[in-house]
């Protein structure tokens, strides 16, 4: 599918791809929260960025930017538009003055102090109750991560009604605690919480607003108290320390922040300033004399704050850098700040009750901005490779970051930064240790033990194969793979694939590039370009390229009857290494030299045959590791005359039949089956009969007993072409009467069953198709699917099949290797030889097996018990697949049939 060009993409797998074709970075939505996201890099790698406060809301809709304006919500309180901490303000009428949303989804609800609030009047994510005391407006403003309460005290005689000497926010839904900083928790019943700033307040020097303090102007802490349900502030104690300009803006907070962030002051030692929500930004680093502070205390301040690291746990560490924006500074001189990595805050954090170290430097920045319009406010960048690269390689899921002045006694070092901040972070994640290691080519499993390795043939190629995998989903990835001789100080091979999609991985020995009878190992690295994994661990294997000798024939009984069986047992020297034999028929004495092997016999590439496995005619038996022979086995003589082959295979895969006149075959001279004759089974011959046929054609088992040996006629049905005849003797010129079909619908059955298709048996006739796909010449149906079928496929290639009765088993075909000729007469014969447990084929009036197939019975299997079809096939009761063409001589007996009885039947002689 071809690429577009975006922005995002859902998931990293997308993003990967379109950052590397159109060469930009590319979001990755399936990793966006409120507070992270990670973009793909041209380069394969991520980039993290970490903001301390919320940026973004999922709405249904997607992700939408934080919006804090004020709007009416469906229960009359008014809500910011899109935040990550759902508050609400109340719209006047009610002493309910706000609800704040834990975590978990429950609300903390702060009713008024000065009961019924008035309307507010509403500006962006303000909302102002006018003079909720006289003089005195109550300001709530939505935030990021919570709410702000200001109290803005206009006069001086404002600030002396004594209503302000007890300001007691009530609070219900959780029970309210404060520490020694001074921060109030209010904890659901289910532990999830929210915060409340220890409150502060600032006048209106230099120009301060209720949105903070600006220029030299500070907080000045205010006395307050908790009882377990409410918050109480001493608002009057503000404006009689020192002389204020009015008005005088008193602030608590409440915030579900779940990154924090706090400075702290040395003119308040006690004074805690955990998550202090304002839009001044009061961040607070450097010195300040008494002189130049409206509060005439000596200021010296740091400020921290806590980022999330856990998405970069373990991973490499490209770049890092802190971002947060100066507000104002003393002066325009620039003078350095100090970026360190630090030991944790807490809400209890103060001057007296500090981080307890400044741990690293990371990086100084020597700036001024926002003292003027000649350095207005800028954001300023530091470093933070250090502390993030150790936070990630000791998998700490966060770090504490703190700003102090270099020089923290000089006026110029004083300086504000903004509450939120931002950590950007580029890096990869180094690729897994590799997995599931093996050999692909010729299939082997990985052994851990120099004293038990696996064999292979180092004349073919080895394919060395592992599972290579990356925690960053879409990253691509490579393999270094390397072999060893043990003990030898460098690798024999070394060879690292190219970058690719994640998965298996493979990489190629060339054939003979190692020496015979040498121990090896190897192992495997995974890279993705810029970090490699642990190293896997070490799989063992031996060269054999050298061929056992031929097995022997240990035992065998008598044979007595073409498609009975026999019992056999193969033999090898244990020293020889054999894991297992291969055994197959052919038809006649031992030839020299001997046949070629098997088409289906399996090679050094592949894996080595399971004991019992099945493929063409070809069957597999197991070696015993102590004795070296095979179990004692089963086998059944396929003709009067025939040959049992034997070839052995070593662990290598290594086949002792080294060329085709070196098998080990052993003659078998056998009875003819005594089953396949008419007294047992049936043949419908049309030879003597008149043209046209009558729509019963008898059976020539005319014999009384079983039901599956006695007669079974032949009806035919209405539209059966009874008249078609063919020329067998262009010579004599001699007609004969045949089953003809034109057209589907055309039945010829019997009216039962007339073999046990669980037993041996052989269906043969006499078939000229003019019309050669997915038609069946003869089959017994059954309750489901046919028991057999005498069909051509698809493809119009001749092929038998016999079908379990039973779910679980498999329907097994030897199909022809060529599709069948048109106008042609053939005599098609289909041997299902449980004994050997084959399908075989034979096309002609040769016993040559045209092709041949494994099929065994599954458990509980039955036979069919349906009609005997003749030009037709059936499932579930309906006939299918019609035959469009010309049958003559249908017949099927039980038992294997062997050459001879063939033979018979192709020169219209009696088979027995």
């Amino acid at each position: 599918m071809q690429l577009t060009d975006a922005q995002s993409e859902p998931d990293a797998t997308s993003a990967i791809s379109v950052a590397a074709t159109f060469n930009h970075p590319v979001v990755i939505d399936a990793d966006d929260t409120p507070t992270e996201q990670v973009v793909a890099l041209p380069d394969g790698n991520f980039q993290l960025t970490e903001n301390t406060e919320p940026v973004r809301v999922r709405t249904a809709s997607g992700w939408v930017p934080v919006d804090t304006s004020l709007t009416r919500a469906s229960d009359g309180f008014l809500v910011p538009t899109a935040t990550d901490y759902p508050v609400e303000f109340s719209s006047g009428g009610t002493s309910v003055l706000a609800k704040d949303q834990t975590s978990a989804g429950d609300w903390i609800q702060v009713s008024s102090p000065f009961g019924v609030l008035p309307t507010p009047t509403v500006a962006g994510a303000t909302a102002t109750y006018a003079n909720v005391l006289p003089g005195v407006d109550l300001i709530m403003t939505a935030t990021a991560d919570g709410m702000s309460e200001v109290l803005e005290i206009e006069s001086a005689s404002a600030a002396a009604n004594q209503a302000l000497q007890a300001v007691d926010f009530g609070v219900s839904g959780g029970d309210v605690t404060s520490d020694d900083g001074g921060v109030a928790t209010a904890t659901a019943t289910d532990g999830s919480s929210v915060e409340s700033a220890s409150p502060n307040w600032w006048d209106s020097s230099d120009g301060s607003t209720a949105a903070g303090p600006v220029g030299d102007n500070s907080q000045t802490p205010v006395v307050s108290s908790v009882d377990g349900s409410s918050v109480a502030l001493d608002a009057a104690a503000a404006v009689t320390s020192r002389a204020v300009t009015y008005p005088v803006f008193v602030d608590p907070d409440w915030t579900g922040a779940v990154q924090h962030f706090t400075y702290i002051d040395e003119a308040y030692p006690n004074q805690a300033y955990y998550d202090g929500e304002d839009a001044g930004g009061q961040q607070r680093v450097g010195y300040i004399e008494a002189a130049d502070s409206p509060d005439n205390l000596n200021h010296l301040a740091r400020a921290f704050w806590q980022l999330d690291t856990s998405g970069v746990e373990g991973d490499t560490i490209l770049a890092a850098q802190f971002s947060v924006t100066e507000d104002w500074s003393y002066n325009c001189t620039a003078s350095p700040v100090e970026l360190w990595q630090t030991r944790g805050f807490n809400s209890s954090t103060t001057w007296n009750n500090p981080p307890l170290l400044f741990v690293t430097l990371q990086d100084t920045q020597t700036v001024a901005y926002g003292a003027s319009g000649s350095c207005p406010t800028h954001t300023v960048g530091f470093d933070a490779s250090n502390a993030v690269t150790t936070a990630a390689g000791g998998d700490a899921s966060g770090i504490t970051l703190g700003l102090k002045a270099s020089n923290e006694s000089s006026d110029s070092g004083w300086k504000r930064f903004d509450q939120s901040a931002s950590l950007v972070i580029t890096y990869d994640t180094p690729p897994n240790t590799a997995t599931s290691l093996s050999i692909a080519t010729p299939s082997r499993a990985c052994s851990t033990s120099s004293s038990s390795p696996v064999y292979v043939n180092g004349t073919q190629a080895i394919i060395l194969q592992a599972t290579i995998t990356d925690p960053d989903v879409g990253q691509n990835v490579d393999a270094t793979f390397k072999v060893w001789k043990p003990g030898a100080s460098s690798s024999t091979y070394s060879s690292t694939t190219a970058l690719q999609a994640q998965g298996n991985e493979t990489w190629s020995i060339p054939a003979n590039g190692l020496t015979n009878g040498q121990l090896y190992y190897w192992n495997v690295r995974s890279g993705d370009g810029t970090d490699t994994s642990d190293l896997s661990g070490d799989c063992y294997f031996q060269i054999d390229n050298t061929a056992p000798p031929l097995p022997t024939i240990a035992s065998m009984g008598t044979a007595t009857t073409v498609g009975v069986g026999v019992t056999v047992k193969f033999a090898s020297n244990l020293g020889d290494n054999v894991v297992a034999f291969a055994y197959w028929w052919t038809d006649g004495a031992p030839a020299s030299p001997g046949p070629a092997a098997p088409s289906s016999l399996v090679s050094i590439s592949t894996a080595l045959p399971a004991d019992g496995a099945a493929s063409g005619g070809v069957r597999y038996a197991s070696a015993s590791p102590t004795t070296g022979d095979s179990a004692t086995l089963t086998v059944a003589p396929i003709d009067l005359s025939s040959t049992l082959n034997v070839a052995s295979f070593d662990a290598a895969g290594n086949e002792s039949k080294a060329g085709s006149n070196s098998s080990y075959g052993t003659s078998v001279t056998a009875l003819r089956s005594s089953t396949v004759d008419y007294a047992h089974g049936h043949e419908w011959v049309l030879d003597q009969l008149s043209s046209p046929l009558s729509s019963t054609v008898a059976d020539s088992n005319t014999t009384s007993g079983s039901s599956l040996t006695s007669e079974a006629d032949l009806s035919l049905g209405s539209t059966v072409n009874k008249s078609a005849t063919d020329e067998f003797y262009s010579d004599g010129y001699y007609y004969t009467p045949v089953f003809g079909f034109t057209a589907s619908g055309q039945i010829v059955r019997t009216s039962r069953q007339v073999i046990d298709t669980t037993q041996s048996f052989t269906v043969t006739g006499f078939i000229n198709l003019t019309d050669r796909s997915s038609v069946s010449a003869m089959a017994q149906a059954g309750t489901g699917s046919s028991g057999f079928s005498l069909q051509t496929d698809s493809s119009g290639k001749w092929q038998f099949c016999v079908r379990p009765q039973v779910s679980g088993g498999s329907t097994n075909c030897a199909t022809a290797p060529s599709a069948a000729p048109l106008s042609t007469w053939l005599e098609v014969t289909g041997i299902w030889d449980a004994e050997n447990q084959q399908v075989r084929l034979l096309i002609g009036d040769s016993f040559a097996i045209t092709a041949v197939g494994p099929h065994t019975l599954p458990p509980g299997d039955h036979s069919s018990t349906g009609d005997f079809l003749v030009g037709s096939d059936s499932s579930s009761g309906v006939t299918e697949r019609q035959l469009i063409g010309e049958i003559d001589d249908p017949a099927i007996f039980p038992g294997v049939i062997d050459s001879t009885q063939l033979e018979n039947l192709g020169g219209f002689l009696p088979v027995n």
